[in-house]
């Protein structure tokens, strides 16, 4: 006979209390899936916007540098005879909006450009820039938006160099960039084209009875002209003339800028050195085969060894410059030009030629870069030049020359400063500034300028 089981009322009382435990635990584990469950898709979308949003700036961002890419390509396009309306209307003064192929699906990209004629510190538009302007703003836009996003906006720019000749430069015989002291009883001529002398900055003072047969030009400063001091020509001065006893111009003397005239600062050009461009002259490139290579010694003799024209780079074997001492004598048989880190003469120098011929003498360093004591040139007392000879001589730091030294042709220098008696006898000596093939002759800044949402 089977006994009955008998359960005590107190246990079945301890698992309905269990059950409801147990219940309370799959309630809250269930609460917490649903909460963790709700951040991960919360994040899973926070992530996939911002990642899209992040997908769009870039894009924006490269269709900002296309825009400016877009621009750069069509103004270097341009010839260097190109005027200013043509620089403007190729550069698109109005916005031009165009759509380009998206790189991922559901996203359309703009795009749109301008170009400003100023300087880079500007924003002047096209329409004011100057005739002469020899820079561009380029300003870029790219606009990106997913179907569903904000919109992002990427700004960049870029300033750009252009290689212009609206304003062909004037080629004198004497070019100072600045104009240290001058002698007395000094001589300057000018050539068949250009002025005798332009001073780039800074004044000009003519001391007595010296005598310029040309014009004068000193573009940023004053003209004081000292007794008897004449000028055979036009002259003309920024911030005004002094004119001492029986001083004067021949012909006219302007004080300020006339109208419609660009007056400041005129900056030494830069000479080339390239071997390549003097090859397209006719010129053949040689090392430098004479002993003794980086000077001439007291009463020495010097002949260049060359019979066609010819251009010879001696600043790599001479590193202090060239020097010819005292009384030396250097001959040329051909036309050479001669690229130096300096060029020195001590007084007596002679530079001959066996026949008629023409003589380089070139520091190629970018005027306006830092100068050393090898850059240094100087003619010395009675430095002369025989008559059949036609020099050109340019320094982008300092030439100083001697009293009673006579040159044929032209000089060029940022620094520059004479001594008494100084004679320049004028020719139409090439000067070999570096071809110009129109266009955008360098990029100067390149950056993105800045961003937005919408």
């Amino acid at each position: 006979m089977t006994r009955p089981v008998h359960h005590p009322r107190g246990h079945l009382r301890t698992l309905r209390g269990e059950d409801g435990y147990t219940l309370l635990v799959a309630v809250a584990i269930a609460s917490v899936c649903l909460m963790l469950g709700s951040t991960v898709v919360a994040l899973a979308i926070r992530s996939n916007s911002a990642s899209g949003q992040d997908r769009d700036r870039r894009q924006a961002a490269s269709a900002a540098e296309s825009a400016v890419d877009r621009v750069t390509v069509q103004l270097s396009a341009l010839s260097g005879t190109s005027t200013s309306a043509q620089w403007c209307a190729a550069a698109g003064l109005d916005p031009v909006a165009l759509t380009t192929t998206s790189t991922y699906s559901a996203v359309t990209t703009f795009w749109r450009s301008r170009a400003d004629m100023s300087s880079p510190g500007l924003a002047l538009p096209c329409s004011q820039a100057k005739t002469d302007g020899r820079y561009a703003r380029v300003v870029g836009t790219g606009l990106a938006r997913t179907g569903s996003g904000t919109e992002q906006k990427q700004v960049a720019q870029a300033v750009l160099e252009l290689a212009t000749s609206s304003a062909p430069l004037p080629q004198p015989s004497v070019f100072a960039g600045a104009l240290g002291s001058t002698g007395t009883y000094a001589t300057i001529g000018a050539a068949s084209e250009g002025p005798a002398l332009l001073v780039g900055r800074g004044g000009w003072t003519c001391q007595e009875r010296g005598v310029v047969t040309g014009d004068v030009t000193v573009s940023d400063g004053q003209v004081r002209l000292g007794n008897y001091c004449r000028v055979a020509g036009t002259l003309r001065a920024e911030d005004g003339v002094v004119l001492g006893t029986q001083a004067g111009a021949d012909k006219t003397v302007t004080a300020g800028s006339a109208p419609g005239e660009a007056w400041g600062p005129v900056a030494l050009p830069t000479v080339t050195g390239d071997a390549e461009r003097w090859r397209s002259l006719g010129f053949s490139q040689a090392a430098v085969p004479w002993t003794g290579a980086c000077q001439v010694p007291t009463y020495g003799a010097l002949t260049l060894p060359y019979t066609q024209p010819t251009i010879v780079d001696m600043r790599g074997r001479c590193s202090g410059g060239f020097t010819a001492r005292e009384r030396a004598v250097i001959s040329v048989n051909t036309d050479v030009v001669l690229l130096v880190e300096g060029f020195r003469t001590e007084q007596y120098v002679t530079l001959a030629s066996n026949g008629s011929h023409k003589l380089w003498i070139i520091d190629p360093t970018e005027a306006g870069s830092a100068c050393g004591s090898a850059n240094h040139m100087t003619l010395g007392e009675r430095t002369a030049m025989d008559e059949d000879l036609q020099g050109f001589l340019y320094s982008p730091c300092d030439l100083t020359i001697g009293p009673y030294v006579t040159w044929r042709g032209r000089i060029w220098a940022d620094q520059l400063t004479w001594g008494n008696r100084f004679a320049l006898l004028p020719s139409d000596i090439e000067v070999p500034l570096p071809q110009s093939s129109g266009g955008v002759s360098a990029v100067l800044s390149r950056a993105a300028i800045g961003s937005s949402a919408g």
